[in-house]
C-alpha cells in the first residue's frame, strides 16, 4: 500500500524496528552502525577508539553537521556526553531494543538543543510469558588471509615462507530474558553482553645482526663509509 501522509508531525525520521535489527548484519552487533542507513547521515571520517569511546558508538555527520551536535536517548533518558565530546554514552545491546528512531530534521520542540541527529531507543519489556534469547559469535584467524607484506615474507618464519596470520580470536556472547512479576500488571526484562578479544599484529623492522651486535659494521662499508 502507498505510504500514508503523515499529518501529526513534521519531523524527517526513520524508524528501525526489532525485525530489522535482528535481520540486518551489524558490525560487532553495534546498533549505532545502523545510523548510516538513514538519508543525510554519513559515517564520520574521524572515529575515536575504544579508549576514549567505550561505547564504540559510530560517529556520524548529519546533513553536514558536526557529530557533536547530535542527541541520544534511551527510553526518554538522555544518553549524550555533554560538555565532553557529544558522544553516545551507552550503545544498547541489540537484544534489548524494541525499536530505534533516527530524526534528522525539523525536530519536535523538546529536541531544540540538537542540530544534527536525534537517536531514540525504546527497550523491550517483559510479557505475561517468559521469553529470552541466547547468542554467541566467534571470529578467529582460521578464515583470515596472510598479509603478503608482513606475514608471508620469504626467508622468514620456521618454514622460510613467513610467520603466517597473526593471532586473533574474538568472542561476543550474551542473553536476554523477560517475564511477569505480576501478570497483567508488572513485568521485568534484562539483558547482558560480553566481548572478549585477543589480537596480535605483524610488522616489519630492521634489527642489528650478530656482527652489528659485536661492533662489526664492515658489511656497510661498500655503501656507507665508516669512520672511527
Amino acid at each position: 500500500a502507498a505510504t500514508i501522509l503523515k499529518t501529526e508531525k513534521t519531523d524527517v525520521a526513520e524508524v528501525i524496528g526489532q525485525r530489522r535489527i535482528e535481520a540486518l548484519p551489524i558490525h560487532n552487533r553495534n546498533v549505532t552502525e545502523l545510523y548510516t542507513l538513514v538519508p543525510g547521515v554519513i559515517k564520520s571520517f574521524f572515529q575515536i577508539g575504544a579508549g576514549e569511546n567505550p561505547s564504540e558508538f559510530n560517529g556520524t555527520l548529519v546533513n553536514g553537521q558536526w557529530f557533536g551536535n547530535s542527541t541520544y536517548q534511551i527510553d526518554g533518558i538522555d544518553d549524550t556526553a555533554y560538555g565532553f565530546s557529544g558522544f553516545q554514552l551507552i550503545a544498547p545491546n541489540a537484544e534489548s531494543i524494541q525499536e530505534m528512531k533516527i530524526t534528522t530534521a525539523t525536530y519536535d520542540p523538546e529536541y531544540g538543543s540538537s542540530a544534527g541527529m536525534v537517536a531514540q531507543y525504546v527497550t523491550k519489556s517483559g510479557t505475561n510469558d517468559l521469553h529470552g534469547s541466547v547468542f554467541w559469535f566467534n571470529r578467529n584467524k582460521a578464515t583470515f588471509a596472510a598479509n603478503p607484506f608482513t606475514e608471508k615474507i620469504p626467508g622468514t618464519g620456521p618454514a622460510g615462507v613467513g610467520f603466517g596470520v597473526a593471532p586473533f580470536n574474538y568472542n561476543q556472547g550474551g542473553f536476554s530474558l523477560g517475564g511477569p512479576l505480576k501478570k497483567n500488571k508488572i513485568f521485568w526484562f534484562g539483558d547482558y553482553q560480553l566481548t572478549r578479544s585477543s589480537q596480535g599484529a605483524s610488522l616489519t623492522a630492521t634489527v642489528p645482526n650478530d656482527a652489528f651486535r659485536l661492533g662489526d659494521f664492515s658489511a656497510l662499508a661498500a655503501t656507507n663509509p665508516i669512520f672511527d
